[in-house]
């Protein structure tokens, strides 16, 4: 059982998640799609407490590993950018996802692409061999893991 108190009158959006154990965040629609609808409850003078039951989504696959520029070695840190291949609205982007060591879930059972850059440098691009199951994107099943060592090149 958790409790929050001190919130103020309103609706409110709820989700649970468990990052460390692979539990995604569910109000990012990156991890659900955009057809899940999270659970609400409403505050008032009538109604000043609420009881939820939630429930975990299903874990997500996990990314680890490094980000370093190719000749030096030196440890960079990246912006990323995810995107869904069967539905390319849904992503999730931004600096300090792929830091010099990250561990970054990803959607499961959902293909993704991955594209790494940083000002100065190439970008970078997940490719697979033509035996994958979606070519050029990562699919992991839930709780699975992906070691990733991205070496970038320096633009000439």
């Amino acid at each position: 059982m958790f409790s929050i108190s001190r919130l103020d009158y309103g609706r409110y959006t709820v989700s649970a998640a468990k990052p460390d154990e692979g539990y995604p965040e569910l109000h990012f629609a990156f991890y659900t799609g955009f057809n899940v609808k999270l659970p609400t409850m409403t505050l008032s003078a009538e109604h000043p407490s609420a009881s939820l039951v939630l429930h975990l989504w299903k874990k997500a696959g996990i990314l680890i590993g490094t980000v370093a520029d190719v000749a030096t070695g030196k440890p960079l840190n990246a912006n990323v950018e995810f995107r869904w291949v069967s539905e390319p609205r849904n992503y999730l982007s931004g600096s300090g996802l792929a830091n010099a060591q990250f561990r970054i879930l990803i959607p499961s059972d959902v293909a993704v692409t991955m594209v790494v850059s940083l000002a100065g440098y190439e970008d970078w691009s997940y490719t697979t061999t033509d035996e994958a199951p979606v070519r050029n994107a990562i699919l992991l099943r839930p709780g699975e893991e992906l070691t990733l060592d991205i070496r970038l090149q320096a633009k000439r």
